[in-house]
């Protein structure tokens, strides 16, 4: 398994990161470090708290790129004995059984990928939510992904043949702030998406700040995908995005205006 980890001015959270990785009870793994960042001040930080580096591969790279393309540069950096991709973001947190749990169940059950639930941390009014991912599904289809983006990419864990096949995630600025949700719809149309309802990490950030949560970001994410299927004549993927579309605008008017604040994650259907 390698677990890719890209970092920018990650010197504050990447050795709590870094920690989680290497205690993992799962043994068998490399970490990949794609560090962006203007400075050494991360990759210093490493090896101040790191003496043993076996584990361990830092890139450095010194243009400025996007994380979309820092993830992909740390699959290609991958040892050719590397069956699975596992990716952790540079603040989160992942628990000692992670790996071990989630990896065993794919290979018990011949899955091509898999993500899990988190606990969510908010690092704005610093809040917990655990379990924060309410999905009633064992598995998560290219439908549901229309409707939500309900995977976190620090819970992934898929076969590097599968992420290679799809080519990885989209590098274009056309895809900027959510590449990650367009992987998983590119994979959705080739493989099913198991969930494990495991806390397995701890996630954080701030949903405030997201863009599933700022309309005119939501809005243009939405019309680039489904423009993106219409372009390819595939009207039947195109009608599913609208139909979709459409869902999530009446949650969005019920949370408005009749002031219902579920969980973004519940109800997706």
């Amino acid at each position: 398994v390698s677990v890719i980890t890209p970092t920018y001015n990650s010197e504050k959270t990447i050795v709590k990161t870094l920690k989680s990785i290497l205690d993992q009870s799962y043994l068998n793994f490399e970490v990949i470090i794609v560090d962006n960042s203007p400075n050494n001040k991360t990759i210093n930080e490493i090896y101040k708290y790191f003496k043993k580096m076996d584990k361990i591969k830092i890139i450095k790279i010194k243009k400025y790129i996007l994380p979309a393309e820092a993830r992909n540069i740390g699959v290609k950096n991958t040892s050719r004995y590397s069956k699975y991709i596992s990716f952790c973001d540079s603040d989160d947190i992942l628990k000692r059984d992670k790996t071990k749990i989630q990896l065993y169940k794919m290979l018990e059950e011949n899955l091509e990928i898999s993500c899990t639930n988190a606990d969510f941390y908010n690092v704005k009014n610093k809040t917990y939510k655990k379990s924060y991912i309410e999905y009633p599904f064992l598995n998560i289809d290219f439908d549901n992904l229309c409707f939500k983006n309900m995977i976190i990419t620090s819970s992934v864990i898929v076969s590097k043949k599968l992420f290679l096949s799809v080519k990885g995630f989209s590098v274009s600025k056309y895809y900027y702030s959510y590449e990650d949700y367009y992987l998983w719809i590119k994979i959705s149309q080739k493989s099913k998406i198991f969930f494990l309802d495991e806390s397995l990490l701890i996630y954080k950030g701030n949903r405030e700040g997201s863009a599933s949560t700022k309309s005119k970001h939501i809005v243009n994410q939405r019309v680039r995908i489904l423009l993106n299927f219409l372009s390819r004549l595939e009207i039947r993927k195109s009608m599913i995005i609208c139909i979709a579309n459409f869902k999530l605008l009446k949650k969005w008017l019920e949370s408005k205006f009749l002031n219902n604040n579920n969980n973004e994650y519940i109800n997706l259907l």
